[in-house]
């Protein structure tokens, strides 16, 4: 994608981001909504284009990671939970694969690994709030299975060498 398309992304994410934001901080949350899913989905176009957000400097797992958390503050206030969990678990799998994409990359998986621990955190605060302590255990074994399989990819490159016996 052109440097003039993914900039135009960015920006239409950014001005339906801030005119959600200032409709959410005056209590209008239903027109809140559409602008956030509006931006939730030039987000998801980002993501689309990573090599060229990577070119062009642009965080699109970050823009995607702040468009999920704006719409579960956004069903937080509305205290509509099962909205609030679908965008905490959309949230959590797309860093879950995100990791899983760019394992030998050892910069992107920093940050993914930062991304995926902030909204694990997040994800079980909410999960312990509705009280589903079987689903916190899961998520918290899923992100400390993730993050140990990553660190042990990055810092231990598998080399195959093949060791013969040698017959006299």
């Amino acid at each position: 994608m052109s440097k003039g398309c993914i900039q135009h992304l960015e920006n239409s994410w950014k001005e339906k981001t801030n005119l959600a934001n200032s409709m959410f901080n005056d209590g209008e949350f239903k027109r809140a909504e559409e602008h956030y899913k509006v931006a939730l989905v030039y987000a998801e176009l980002l993501t689309r284009n990573k090599n060229s957000c990577l070119t062009h400097a642009i965080p699109a797992h970050d823009i995607f990671a702040i468009s999920c958390n704006n719409l579960c503050a956004l069903y937080q206030e509305l205290e509509e939970l099962e909205k609030e969990e679908k965008y905490y678990n959309l949230h959590f799998f797309y860093m879950l694969l995100q990791i899983r994409l760019n394992q030998n990359r050892a910069v992107a998986s920093l940050s993914l690994e930062r991304n995926l621990n902030r909204i694990g955190s997040l994800y079980i605060t909410f999960l312990k709030r509705i009280d589903n302590l079987t689903r916190v255990s899961q998520i918290s074994s899923l992100v400390q299975i993730t993050l140990e399989r990553n660190r042990i990819r990055r810092i231990k490159p598998i080399k195959s060498t093949l060791f013969l016996p040698q017959f006299i």
